[in-house]
């Protein structure tokens, strides 16, 4: 098989020999880039941003500024519209907590889908119930795909919010998430879209979007821990009022909040972990996106075809055949998915199992769990190759007796 080429820039790998790593929807390895970048700021260049006149807290804030300006460029957004939060999680709580519940009342409705993760469905959930809002969950098709009738006919002159995936975090499938848009602007619905699984394999514009919201987490596109961020339209950033209320929110003795996006992030900030994002980005936008995307696809096709020699021992995929992402989920009739899970731990393949924080659309398509593979760039077909072999011995002693 070809070699990977983007593989060496991760260390990870030349620390963990033998590891098939195919958790990459839960959290990706760094590249080295990105290692440097945080063992540079904590060696020379550690210091609190924002209120210091000193030199090294002045250079901290304006790379803090041109990393905030970095992520703007990525997403097509002004500068002024990006938040610095420390997960996907929180952005969402933000943008539930300031801005949708001050407009909800009974009489109105959040709309969600079936395939959010819950990171994008409990926020919504939450609110609702406090204000006896209706919150209304779009169905999936058979095949797993968003059903955009359903969603059609859910959003009405009620609706105040449409949260939406923009790819299944176990399917590998996108929603039609500019289609949404569409729907969602024709009855001035606002729309907040998850973006945490798309943009380590894709990338997204706000702007050409025109979603009012969307949020992503730096871990999922080999950035560190801790890190996320929330675009915020910028018609929206001045009725928004802070989740948390803290240092640096405030000016003057009056103390009213700041009008810019920094009045979402209180307290001493995580100045490593933002740069660290920025690199992470720059890595992504050094490389080739067209090998990378083709790499990616070739990966799909090639583990399409190692599950079909699996399905004797009843192995069965979920969602639509057609993966657009580089994500596989599957279920075996005669076995459990945590034990497979398990034997595969044996032979150091590491994959998710589980409900996957997506109970919905789960509890939808009648199961309990599943086991999941989620393939990074740096992933290869021997990796793969490795991968069928451990399942089909694993399959072959848990179904032995069945």
């Amino acid at each position: 098989m070809m070699k990977n080429k983007w593989r060496n820039d991760f260390p990870f790998f030349a620390g963990n020999p033998g590891l098939v790593y195919f958790d990459n929807s839960a959290t990706t390895q760094k590249p080295q880039i990105v290692i440097d970048t945080l063992c540079r700021f904590y060696t020379d260049e550690n210091a609190p941003i924002s209120r210091s006149a000193y030199t090294l807290s002045r250079k901290a804030e304006q790379k803090s500024e041109t990393a905030r300006q970095i992520v703007a460029t990525f997403l097509g957004a002004k500068k002024g519209e990006i938040v610095f939060t420390k997960s996907a999680t929180e952005a969402a709580n933000i943008v539930a907590a300031t801005y949708a519940a001050r407009r909800l009342t009974s009489r109105h409705n959040i709309v969600v889908t079936a395939l959010e993760h819950n990171s994008n469905f409990l926020p919504w959930r939450q609110i609702c119930a406090g204000a006896r809002a209706e919150l209304r969950v779009v169905k999936i098709t058979q095949e797993g795909c968003l059903d955009l009738e359903d969603l059609e006919q859910k959003i009405d002159d009620q609706t105040i919010i449409a949260a939406v995936t923009c790819a299944s975090n176990f399917l590998g499938s996108k929603t039609e998430y500019e289609r949404v848009a569409e729907i969602c602007k024709q009855h001035r619905v606002s729309l907040v879209l998850d973006a945490a699984q798309l943009v380590a394999h894709q990338r997204i514009d706000v702007r050409h979007i025109n979603c009012d919201f969307l949020f992503l987490s730096g871990h999922k596109m080999y950035a560190p821990a801790g890190i996320g961020v929330l675009y915020v339209k910028e018609e929206h950033l001045v009725e928004m009022n802070p989740l948390l209320v803290g240092g640096g929110i405030v000016s003057g003795q009056d103390f009213c909040f700041v009008e810019n996006s920094a009045k979402f992030e209180a307290g001493t900030q995580d100045v490593a972990a933002r740069l660290g994002l920025a690199s992470a980005i720059q890595y992504l936008q050094q490389i080739n996106e067209n090998e990378v995307a083709e790499h990616e696809h070739n990966l799909c096709s090639y583990v399409h075809s190692g599950f079909q020699h699996v399905e004797k021992y009843g192995v069965k995929m979920l969602g639509n055949q057609v993966v657009e992402l580089p994500i596989f989920s599957f279920i075996c009739e005669k076995a459990h998915f945590f034990d497979i899970a398990a034997l595969l731990n044996h032979f150091q393949i590491a994959v998710r199992s589980g409900s996957l924080c997506a109970q919905n659309a789960f509890s939808q398509m009648g199961i309990e769990g599943c086991v999941r593979i989620s393939l990074g760039l740096y992933n290869t077909f021997d990796e793969v190759d490795i991968f069928f072999n451990a399942l089909e011995l694993s399959l072959r002693k848990l179904t032995a007796f069945s």
